[in-house]
């Protein structure tokens, strides 16, 4: 890939006044020498797919995104603690299958691997989605970005507008999609938690 840097092109609009046509030529250089070919062409349709796909956050989006990332934390606390209290039962349970291998708990043992990979496996699926998104957002950021940059061309309040709606989109998606992978986990460890739960008194 040359380098834009040091191309005949970019060297003599460096040291030439800038023509009022250079931001069709901007365009040139990202695609000829800026990055490989794949980018522009892509980024571009990430651009158009993701606007049609998103739309700018409101106030109350933005509120919704605060209270759910609120639950978020403190399922992630629940989480903790309920980890906590299984790994203390399940601690007793193999120990007590080593001293005596004859009484151990089979049923409890054979559950320690396959739930952890059925929990984190649909926490991927859930997250999925939304990281796919993100990512499509980013590259359309990038894209509006690269353009601005190379094109020397100062933002519009157009510009400005789109560049931090989907700056918030990016971040509230993206705290939607932790929020979602948590759920499987925090599902499975509370649901154990109470199970292992001895009853008051034993």
């Amino acid at each position: 890939m040359p380098d834009l840097f040091y191309t005949d092109e970019v060297q003599k609009v460096r040291t030439t006044k800038m023509p009022s046509t250079f931001a069709v030529n901007a365009n040139t250089i990202v695609s000829n020498h800026f990055s490989p070919k794949w980018f522009v062409g892509v980024a571009a349709q990430k651009e158009e797919s993701c606007m049609s796909r998103t739309k700018a956050p409101t106030v109350s989006d933005v509120y919704t995104s605060a209270l759910k990332t609120a639950g978020t934390a403190m399922r992630v606390w629940e989480t903790m603690v309920a980890s906590q209290a299984v790994i203390q039962s399940r601690l007793g349970t193999i120990h007590s299958a080593a001293r005596n291998p004859a009484t151990a708990d089979y049923d409890e043992l054979a559950l320690m691997v396959p739930e952890k990979v059925k929990a984190f496996s649909k926490a991927g699926a859930a997250a999925l989605p939304d990281l796919q998104l993100v990512q499509s957002m980013y590259f359309a950021q990038a894209h509006h970005l690269t353009k601005l940059m190379l094109g020397y061309k100062v933002p519009s309040i157009g510009d400005l507008s789109a560049i931090a709606a989907r700056s918030t989109q990016m971040a509230i998606v993206a705290a939607d999609a932790a929020g979602k992978a948590l759920l499987p986990v925090h599902a499975q460890a509370t649901s154990n938690a109470r199970r292992l739960k001895k009853p008051p008194g034993k």
